[in-house]
């Protein structure tokens, strides 16, 4: 578990903000991660509003921040994020269950009490769904490895061990199958909890927060916004590929709150999306309400029994589904990732491309729900040319012929599910 313990922080008083930054810098980002630290340093907390940083770094840095582990800072105006100052121990190897963001942000909650919170995951577009670890080194995809290799000396780092104890290229080979009893357990709880995956998510308290932002590509999405269902009030994230360190101006958004902390949640979001349109020029930014998302579902669990039986009936064929899908853009294209689809572009592209009334009438109806439920709002840029609408939902090309298993386990509805791994056979 998370363990949180220092003399000087016993619980403060109640504060009108606190936000938790989780920040993995334990990857490739590491030096984006540093600036955007920095940037929320250069502001500090103030006598309403505190700042808090936990920080997974896997590298050490010249002269700032020169230090590896996971620690966890009460940030003070130009803080140094020195590791003596941190007010955790570093605790990889108490880190047991999947359980360990919600701990550490429910401990943090009762040390540094608010009125309101907000919590920002700072990560890599991966957060939901990491590649798969090839059986026999080397990898297929050289930056996976790269950011393996990170994390594997990041670990001997914190245990001081050496390459007599294990090698990577051993690790790599022994990764995939794992018995509960091995000497490797305790790295892979490290790998678990290090990155921020949706397991992660679905151990969240209701009312973690009253604003969740993810700094982080593509994930502004349908499975998304069910899972954070009644553990926050608006959840922020991008449908797209966003830039680390160059997305969020944190140290303006810091500035504002401490200037106005009696702002609602509500107003302090709007600013955030309203910021990140001023510094994004190709790149838009969603604002969801999960609360809202139950009549969406519902009616998708309809929409997509509707479609299977109309399959099974053969009024529309798999291959007319293919061909409207793939009118619809790919948003992870940059990252050769193509997964996932704005979700009310493929309801109206459907609602035009097929024949069967039923269908027709079910397509329109959800549209008709997203616009009155004030489910998603979206800030389009200036001279932005996308056709997107600010939510999306997994459905691959199916190019490569496999349903990925993470999302799998978190398809918005059983019969969607069910309808995706019909189109996937067929393919």
């Amino acid at each position: 578990m998370i363990f949180i313990a220092s003399p000087v922080f016993s619980q403060m008083e109640e504060k009108e903000w606190s936000l938790i930054f989780i920040v993995n810098g334990s990857n490739s980002l590491v030096d984006e991660a540093i600036k955007d630290l920095k940037s929320i340093a250069s502001v500090g907390s103030s006598d309403q509003v505190n700042i808090l940083v936990h920080f997974a770094k896997s590298v050490k840095s010249k002269g700032f921040m020169n230090w590896t582990g996971l620690k966890t800072f009460y940030v003070k105006k130009n803080d140094k994020y020195d590791a003596k100052e941190a007010i955790d121990s570093d605790v990889v190897s108490q880190i047991k269950s999947k359980e360990s963001i919600n701990r550490l942000i429910s401990e943090l909650k009762i040390k540094f009490p608010a009125r309101k919170y907000m919590t920002i995951f700072w990560d890599h577009a991966n957060i939901l769904n990491r590649p798969p670890v090839s059986p026999q080194p080397p990898f297929a995809d050289p930056t996976y490895r790269n950011e393996l290799l990170l994390k594997f000396e990041y670990y001997k780092a914190i245990l001081g061990m050496d390459e007599n104890v294990m090698d990577f290229e051993e690790f790599t080979r022994v990764l995939p199958k794992v018995p509960d009893n091995s000497r490797f357990t305790p790295i892979l709880s490290f790998l678990d909890n290090t990155t921020f995956v949706v397991s992660d998510l679905k151990t969240l308290n209701n009312n973690t927060s009253d604003i969740l932002l993810f700094d982080a590509c593509l994930l502004a999405n349908l499975e998304m916004a069910k899972i954070l269902k009644g553990r926050t009030e608006y959840m922020i994230a991008s449908q797209e590929v966003i830039k680390a360190s160059k997305s969020h101006r944190y140290d303006d958004l810091l500035y504002r709150l401490i200037k106005n902390p009696l702002q609602s949640p509500s107003e302090f979001a709007n600013l955030i999306m309203s910021q990140f349109r001023k510094n994004n020029k190709h790149r838009a930014l969603s604002l969801i309400v999960p609360e809202n998302i139950s009549p969406i579902l519902n009616e998708l669990e309809e929409f997509s029994i509707a479609i299977i039986q109309a399959i099974n009936k053969k009024s529309i064929s798999i291959g007319d589904i293919g061909l409207i899908r793939n009118k619809c853009s790919s948003l992870g294209e940059e990252l050769s990732d193509k997964k996932t689809i704005d979700f009310i572009d493929f309801l109206k592209k459907f609602k035009r491309g097929t024949s069967d009334r039923a269908l027709k009438n079910k397509a329109k109806h959800l549209l008709r729900l997203f616009r009155n439920n004030e489910i998603v709002k979206i800030n389009h840029p200036p001279h932005y040319s996308k056709n997107l609408n600010g939510i999306s939902i997994y459905y691959p090309d199916f190019s490569e012929k496999e349903v990925d298993e993470e999302y799998v386990k978190i398809t918005p509805t059983k019969s969607w599910n069910e309808l995706l791994i019909k189109i996937e056979t067929f393919n």
